[in-house]
């Protein structure tokens, strides 16, 4: 029974009891009562819908520079690395993001775990010294950067440049951890209803379950215990937005085939 139905056998009640005298006084407080009802399921909505455009912001100004500078380092360290890493890890198999799945997924693509090792932390310090610069806000700050860090693009660098390598390196390794926890953030507030994914998930799932892929084995790894998993709010969007993509490419596809078949013949009815 909804609400609406429960007020009303109440006020039927009441009626029943006390007569007439009760009729304008039950009717007031039952129209008051559902009207308090309809206005507060309004600032949910309102509330749950700032959020997500809030969260949609956040995303746009902290997830997506950081994943973006994660993808250019992997991608232009070695491009034929980057590949392999992704063909390794199918969007379609990652589920359970634990260690049991990702030695499945390790003897399916005949690889090792050291091999995806190396493809994350084998990155060149110059390329992570060039998309930091590509990354910074503002010129001054890209000019201390520069500055910083200039000695690392020389053939010999001395005992200094070899320290601020390996410094870039860190930052590096620090930005994906940061990138994950980011994230898991963001993940939580729609895995717990606290904002409504509807009004960002079209224009933000792609980069989502991308970033999501590309972090597979650092978050899988983790993993090793079952069921306390770390990052469990990502690992719920993501299989969440995953089936939903895969329902909507699914509509997409009959949509097309509708388009496509023969028109059959239409007979009058005699």
């Amino acid at each position: 029974m909804s609400t609406y139905e429960t007020i009303l056998s109440v006020t039927n009640i009441i009626l029943a009891l006390c007569g007439g005298a009760a009729i304008i006084t039950a009717i007031v407080a039952c129209q008051k009562y559902i009207t308090q009802l309809e206005d507060t399921a309004r600032n949910n909505d309102y509330e749950r819908t700032k959020l997500a455009c809030d969260l949609a912001r956040y995303f746009a100004e902290e997830i997506i520079p950081s994943a973006s500078l994660f993808r250019r380092v992997l991608e232009k360290s070695n491009e034929e690395a980057y590949e392999t890493y992704r063909t390794i890890f199918p969007a379609n198999r990652l589920v359970n993001f634990d260690a049991l799945e990702l030695s499945e997924l390790l003897s399916a693509s005949k690889h090792d775990e050291k091999i995806v090792s190396n493809i994350l932390n084998g990155v060149t310090p110059a390329i992570i010294y060039n998309e930091k610069l590509k990354n910074c806000r503002n010129d001054s700050e890209r000019v201390l950067i520069a500055e910083y860090y200039l000695e690392v693009l020389k053939d010999n660098p001395s005992e200094e440049g070899i320290q601020k390598k390996a410094l870039l390196l860190s930052d590096y390794k620090a930005n994906m951890m940061s990138l994950q926890n980011k994230l898991e953030w963001f993940s939580m507030n729609f895995r717990k209803k606290m904002a409504d994914e509807d009004t960002v998930y079209q224009s933000l799932h792609q980069w989502f379950l991308f970033t999501v892929k590309l972090l597979y084995y650092p978050i899988a790894k983790e993993n090793s215990h079952n069921p306390d998993k770390y990052y469990s709010n990502i690992i719920w969007l993501y299989n969440h937005w995953n089936n939903k993509l895969k329902e909507d490419e699914q509509k997409q596809q009959q949509r097309v085939r509708d388009a496509q078949s023969p028109l059959r013949n239409v007979f009058p009815v005699e």
